[in-house]
Formats: C-alpha cells, sequence, structure tokens
C-alpha cells in the first residue's frame, strides 16, 4: 500500500476465476479486477481510425526504342493520413481505468521505375531497368500522444500501477501521472508524447535478366534464366519521446544507415509440350530494414534491452523450388 499519489491509499486485490469455471460464476457480480481473465471479452473504450490516401499514377509505353527494344515507365505519388484512437486500458491498467493513445500519422511516397525489355520473339530475352522509391515524414508534433482518465483516484492509481514515479521525478516536484502532464505537456490528462522531426526511407536499384530458350526436335524447349538485383538503401529517423513511460529527460533519437548488395535468380525450365512444362529455380529476396525509437525507461531492465540497436538491418530470404507446371 502507498499513501503518496494525492493523498490517496491504493492497493489491489486479485480475484482467480477457476479454470473450470462458467463466464456466469467467474465473473458473477464481483467487479473486481480480475489479471487475465479469459472472459474478459469488453473493451473500456471503441477504437476508432480514419484514414485517407492520395495516389497520382504515370504509365508509358515506347514500343520501338531505338529499333531494340520495348521501353515502358510506372510512378506514383502517394500521400497517406491517417487518425486513430487505441484503447489501451487493459494493457496498461489492467483495466482499473481508462488510458488510450491518440495517433496522428502520414507520409508520401514516390516510386518511378523505368524498364527496357527485349521486342523479338527470339532465343534471347532480355529486362534491365532501373527503380527508385523514398517515403518521407516531415515534422509530425502530435505522431502520438497517450493520455489518462484525470480524476483523483484514476490519477493515484496510474501513478502508483505504473511504478514510474520514483526519486528522479520527486526532485522535480512531480509526485504523480496529473502533475508530469501539467508540467511537461500543459494537460494534466496527457501523459505521454511521441515526436516525429523527420524521417525517410530510399531504395535505389539497378536490375537486368536475361532468359536463352532451345527448341529440340525430340525433346520439345529447354530455358535457363539468370536474373539480379543491385540495391543501395539510406534512411533516417529523429524522434522524441517524452512522459511516464521516458523518464524526467526526453529520449530523442537520431539515427541513420545505409546499405547494398545484391540478390540473385537462376532458374531452369524443360518443356515437353507447350502446355506444361518443369523447372527449378533459386531466388533471393530481400526487405528494407530501419530505424527503432529510442528505449523507454520502463523497458530498461528487460533482459533483452542491451541488445537493441538504433537500426536494424535488412532481412533476407533464399527460395528454392522444384516443380511442374501445366495448363
Amino acid at each position: 500500500m502507498r499513501i503518496r499519489h494525492g493523498g490517496y491509499d491504493v492497493d489491489y486485490a486479485r480475484v482467480a476465476c477457476d479454470a473450470n469455471a462458467s463466464r456466469s460464476e467467474c465473473r458473477g457480480d464481483n467487479k473486481t479486477n480480475k489479471t487475465g481473465d479469459r472472459y474478459t471479452i469488453w473493451e473500456a473504450l471503441d477504437n476508432w481510425l480514419e484514414t485517407s490516401t492520395d495516389l497520382v499514377t504515370l504509365q508509358g509505353q515506347h514500343d520501338n526504342f531505338m529499333d531494340m527494344a520495348l521501353l515502358s515507365y510506372s510512378g506514383s505519388f502517394r500521400e497517406y493520413k491517417e487518425k486513430g484512437l487505441d484503447n489501451w486500458s487493459r494493457l496498461d491498467m489492467d483495466d482499473m481505468m481508462q488510458t488510450w493513445i491518440i495517433n496522428d500519422q502520414g507520409y508520401k511516397e514516390t516510386t518511378h521505375e523505368l524498364r527496357l525489355q527485349s521486342k523479338d520473339g527470339g532465343a534471347l530475352k532480355w529486362t534491365a531497368g532501373v527503380f527508385y522509391d523514398k517515403t518521407r515524414r516531415g515534422h509530425l508534433p502530435n505522431y502520438q500522444w497517450q493520455f489518462h482518465q484525470n480524476d483523483p483516484g484514476s490519477i493515484a492509481i496510474f501513478s502508483d500501477w505504473s511504478g514510474m514515479f520514483d526519486e528522479s521525478w520527486e526532485e522535480l516536484g512531480i509526485h504523480n501521472v496529473g502533475e508530469m502532464g501539467q508540467a511537461l505537456f500543459g494537460d494534466s490528462a496527457r501523459n505521454y508524447s511521441n515526436v516525429i522531426k523527420s524521417s525517410f526511407q530510399r531504395e535505389l536499384a539497378y536490375f537486368g535478366e536475361m532468359s536463352y530458350g532451345i527448341d529440340t526436335d525430340n525433346l520439345g524447349r529447354f530455358e535457363v534464366t539468370a536474373g539480379i538485383r543491385f540495391y543501395d538503401l539510406k534512411d533516417s529517423m529523429h524522434q522524441i519521446e517524452s512522459g511516464v513511460w521516458v523518464g524526467p529527460t526526453p529520449a530523442e533519437n537520431l539515427s541513420a544507415g545505409a546499405e547494398s548488395g545484391n540478390r540473385k535468380k537462376l532458374s531452369v525450365s524443360w518443356l515437353p509440350e507447350q502446355n506444361y512444362s518443369v523447372y527449378a529455380l533459386y531466388a533471393e529476396g530481400y526487405r528494407p530494414g530501419g530505424n527503432n525509437g529510442p528505449l523507454a525507461n520502463a523497458c530498461r531492465n528487460d533482459e533483452f534491452a542491451g541488445g537493441r540497436k538504433d537500426r536494424y538491418t535488412s532481412d533476407t530470404v533464399e527460395n528454392y523450388e522444384i516443380g511442374f507446371k501445366g495448363n
């Protein structure tokens, strides 16, 4: 029991729910919080989400570029906006009071691809091209705000349950989550802020593929295909978090990174007849890396916290296939 949060005594009672009990037996008339109650299906608040997307695309094609290839271009500009409420009453406060997060975020993305392809149907077919994609966020001062129920009893519960208000806060004359919100944000109902100052992710890639086919009189057609994609990645993130989960000093994360490499593809096909084939394929792929946010004080004692990095690298996949295709 603690008596330091607004003059309230804070204590907790847990009522176990028997694994064999029915819902009515488990819930009954007892409104005391039941941690991990398998029958708790209601939500203290309704989530909501509003999104909008503005998309402009442009495509063009030249069927006989320099009398040697088909030239095509595909590009787009996308502006995405999202605003919503996430109910965190259960995750943060075990449904003892209401807490919620308001998200207000968005990004702008520009994509271009220019591609050349062989135009005839000869034994040798090829494709070459370049790809560019950039996603950027400008200053988002309301990227994420967390709120709490603002009556004195709820403030006392939040302050005690979170376990965040130690001597480091009290040295500043802040003893509970309401005083913290007023001091940091000018609003005693706010307890956490996440601000994106700026961020971007850019991918540039050059790719090419060649396929050679041989027709035989008795065995059908054989095809060999080889391809490679060279990629160059860059990204940056400037983010500031402050509030109850962070500590008296805001956590600022300014990280950036770059990666480059290549991904390969190789396949062999045998077409005994035109409408089916037997093939073997090896292909590599990747998903771009990015930047992590600051590590909150609430997570610093986690056993895996020491492994956190400002930036996570791309992950990769190697795909092997042997199969039969028929029509």
